[in-house]
């Protein structure tokens, strides 16, 4: 039974680990306050507050549409990056070195995977940031020098091979694990399945990322990765306060204020895809009319031009309340299953592993659909014309299917996948306020500039301006 959240607790816990005003400062000293925490204490507040499950990515990367609140995340005037996940890294810092201390390799090894996440989807929104001097307020170092972004990649990797040997089942157990329950194997699928993405990730841009993957496919029993969706990494919430998921009661989806997207739902309702009917509602003129039917709003819209679409909100699918209504259906997802079977169906597509790109596909799909509970519909959709395999269109097909099944998980994994692919082909909408062009990154926060100004201007001198459109490692 998996441990239960108890976040009072946790909160009050960590505002002594967090309690500082700037995000690389040191934490004042206080003799009545604990220098440092036992692992299983730290553990549950990080796996809590590490995953994203908010509506900004399906709105960038144009699963939804934007009537209200979010209209000019939706129009890409976008501003400070969405992650600057310092405060939380600074409780994994406490985490590893606090398992160092205790001589606590699978603690270290989950330390480190978190580590790299966290950094990895830092890194994807801006490119260059502070890594190899980050984290060290307590040596006095409060301003750190930002690391090209091909150094912090080799930096996560390398922990992510790390963790991979740390991580025992057969060696010291844990506690605090809100994730797996304290199953050692699955953190290490984690650890493998994560390097797989990170790697596919830098696969045009490092010389051994692709070598890499094949020595991880070929070697199961040194780095399993996941196997079904019983493996995935997702936070599962309990159906009581304040422990539900983050978005329940959320009542901005039932007032439209985001809204189902044009482009993902003409894409579902061509290949007669049932995960619709749990992703979005059919439009309440059609229900009244007893002909129910899907209709999403073209995204990057202007509020007055997304509010009237199709003769208003009567006439536009609003999102399942599976999102808003439900305390606990929906699972807070770090990776899933069927993420990893599309990472491994696109390198047997582009010959870098052995195995069959085609079976990859569909266990992606599968998963997808046992995940939602639509399995029972599977074998009729893989037959569909848009869907059945085709290797010519191998790598379009597989996009496609990774970027629906992103669908409102993963933070902004889906955007940072899409950003690398360009599958499927998006258009940056009627009211676009970035020059008519889809943003490659965020900028940096303002607070750099205010307390690590130096560092910051250099960053910028290699990198280049610090500007939505401007290229970053990763991009270029």
């Amino acid at each position: 039974m998996k441990a239960k959240i108890y976040l009072s607790v946790l909160f009050a816990l960590f505002v002594i680990l967090c309690s500082c005003t700037k995000d690389f400062e040191d934490i004042n000293t206080n003799e009545n306050q604990p220098e440092s925490v036992v692992p299983d204490m730290i553990l549950p507040y990080i796996i809590y507050q590490g995953v994203d499950v908010g509506p900004n990515n399906s709105v960038v990367v144009q699963h939804m549409a934007v009537r209200d609140w979010l209209v000019s995340l939706g129009r890409y005037d976008w501003w400070s990056t969405p992650y600057w996940d310092y405060s939380l890294l600074r409780n994994v810092n406490n985490l590893i070195v606090e398992a160092e201390k205790l001589e606590h390799d699978n603690f270290k090894g989950i330390g480190l995977i978190f580590k790299s996440y966290l950094f990895s989807r830092t890194t994807d929104a801006v490119g260059d940031i502070p890594y190899s001097e980050a984290l060290k307020g307590k040596e006095g170092e409060y301003t750190p020098t930002y690391d090209t972004q091909d150094v912090v990649y080799q930096g996560l990797l390398s922990d992510l091979e790390e963790a991979n040997a740390l991580l025992d089942p057969q060696g010291t157990a844990i506690g605090g694990d809100i994730l797996y329950d304290g199953d050692i194997l699955k953190w290490k699928k984690f650890a493998n399945s994560l390097h797989l993405r990170l790697l596919m990730r830098v696969s045009d841009k490092m010389p051994d990322a692709r070598a890499k993957i094949k020595s991880i496919v070929d070697n199961p029993s040194k780095y399993p990765i996941f196997e079904s969706n019983d493996d995935m990494a997702a936070l599962t919430y309990l159906p009581d306060a304040p422990n539900r998921y983050p978005n329940y009661n959320a009542i901005g989806y039932d007032a439209g204020e985001v809204i189902m997207g044009k482009p993902l739902v003409d894409i579902m309702l061509k290949y007669n895809d049932p995960r619709i009917h749990i992703f979005a509602r059919p439009t309440a003129a059609s229900v009244e009319a007893g002909t129910p039917e899907y209709v999403g709003v073209p995204c990057g819209m202007s509020k007055e031009e997304a509010i009237a679409y199709n003769g208003g909100i009567e006439n536009q699918s609003l999102i399942s309340q599976r999102y808003n209504r439900e305390p606990n259906t929906e699972k807070g997802i770090y990776m899933a299953y069927s993420e990893l079977q599309f990472i491994l169906a696109e390198a047997a597509m582009k010959g870098w592993i052995s195995g069959s790109a085609e079976t990859y596909y569909k266990n992606g799909i599968r998963g997808s659909f046992e995940y939602y509970g639509v399995s029972g519909e599977y074998d009729a959709y893989i037959t569909e014309a848009e869907v059945a395999f085709k290797s010519q269109n191998g790598l379009s097909q597989i996009g496609i299917q990774k970027w629906i099944a992103f669908f409102f998980n993963n933070g902004y994994e889906g955007f940072f996948d899409w950003r690398r692919t360009g599958i499927p082909a998006l258009e940056p909408g009627t009211g676009n306020l970035n020059g008519g062009k889809i943003p490659v990154r965020w900028k940096y926060p303002d607070s750099e500039q205010n307390f690590n100004n130096d560092n910051y201007k250099a960053a910028l001198a290699r990198q280049g301006e610090d500007n939505i459109n401007t290229p970053i490692w990763l991009t270029k």
